[in-house]
């Protein structure tokens, strides 16, 4: 508050207005809660007896620190060297690694009880689902990650084999009776009971980019062109609430489908390229899975990319080269249901932190939307 005015006097009277200024800061402390448990002596008989408690023994570390320690590592990436000098630094807390492994093993396991099944269950009702898989280390050998996800809903599976075992492992696509967005990997269009396969628009711009860029096909330029155009529009339409193309669009654009396809193949003839070449595998590809790459027009909620397959798979290499392999098939299982549990959580726009922390208090009350 001043003192004087600058013409120097010092009549001055609070007018009731002012300038706020904040200044934002953590603390970073090591907190201490001791319980007493009080003895008592019986006045008749003399015994001694204290309540019961179902604290651990002697010291113990709190669910908070459970949640943070499993929240740096699997969110950020963490190594559990560096973990353990985080916390000899910010909290003079000496953990060692034994003690981490088993918090994430711990929140893993309360996964398992409920939060997974719940997770399942969210999927199997959705109108779609992204499938993607890849290849992760686990102590120098290749498992599959399998990932089953949506806009709000993220599931990763650990199996040995990429094929149809390791698509079904997570009870989720042996029985989903909805729509599959996926590249071109044959053994999803296998899947008995779904309703049909979106295919993968992304991955089909970047063979007509490379066919137009590497072999000066034209032809694959205009399949480009005109699958670009079709998913602006599937987009426009979906925002505006309208479920599918209109039936004259939907004769007109499959006639549509056909006339590049057919430039291509007068093209190729025109090059020393045999069948077996990859520029002529991918237009027999668009050929024979047409009802595939169109499957939008009748449901243009159907998202065209299955980008958000990827974005759920990509964390786990990252995680990989920052910090490390698995060293086991269920420790590769526990880091994707703990990785699971994150990029759901992200989704729902829930703080990742505060969520790991409810969810290890009490598994049950975790309620997913």
């Amino acid at each position: 508050m001043l003192e004087q005015c600058s013409c120097g006097s010092r009549d001055l009277r609070i007018t009731g207005s002012y300038e706020a200024r904040q200044e934002f800061d953590v603390e970073i402390k090591r907190v201490v809660t001791e319980h007493r448990l009080i003895h008592c002596k019986c006045g008749s008989c003399g015994l001694v007896s204290k309540p019961e408690s179902n604290l651990p023994s002697n010291a113990f570390y709190s669910e908070k620190v459970k949640a943070y320690a499993v929240y740096m590592l699997d969110r950020h990436f963490m190594s559990y060297e560096r973990l353990k000098e985080q916390f000899t630094d910010m909290f003079e807390l000496s953990i060692s690694e034994g003690s981490i492994s088993n918090w994430r093993r711990e929140f893993a396991n309360k996964l398992g009880k409920s939060y997974l099944k719940e997770l399942k269950k969210l999927l199997l009702a959705c109108k779609y689902i992204n499938a993607d898989e890849t290849g992760i280390n686990v102590a120098g050998n290749i498992i599959w990650a399998h990932v089953n996800c949506t806009d709000k809903y993220t599931l990763l599976q650990a199996s040995p084999k990429r094929g149809s075992e390791g698509i079904t492992a997570s009870g989720v696509l042996g029985k989903y009776t909805g729509f599959v967005v996926a590249d071109g990997w044959s053994l999803y269009k296998g899947l008995a009971t779904i309703r049909g396969i979106q295919s993968c628009f992304a991955h089909l711009f970047r063979y007509c980019v490379d066919i137009t860029e590497n072999y000066k096909q034209k032809w694959a330029n205009k399949v480009l062109d005109f699958l670009h155009g079709l998913m602006e529009e599937s987009k426009s339409l979906n925002n505006a609430g309208i479920a599918n193309f209109s039936a004259k669009s939907r004769i007109k654009y499959n006639l549509q489908y056909d006339k590049p396809l057919k430039d291509g193949e007068a093209e190729l003839k025109e090059h020393d390229y045999g069948k077996s070449h990859h520029t002529w595998r991918f237009l027999k590809r668009l050929k024979k899975e047409k009802s595939s790459v169109l499957r939008f027009l009748r449901h243009t909620f159907l998202p065209l990319t299955n980008n958000e397959a990827e974005r759920s798979l990509r964390p786990l290499k990252v995680k990989q080269k920052i910090s490390g392999t698995c060293i086991s098939l269920e420790n590769a299982q526990e880091n994707l249901d703990i990785r699971s549990f994150i990029a759901t959580a992200k989704k729902q726009g829930q703080n990742v932190l505060s969520a790991m922390l409810k969810l290890f208090i009490n598994p049950q009350d975790f309620i997913l939307i």
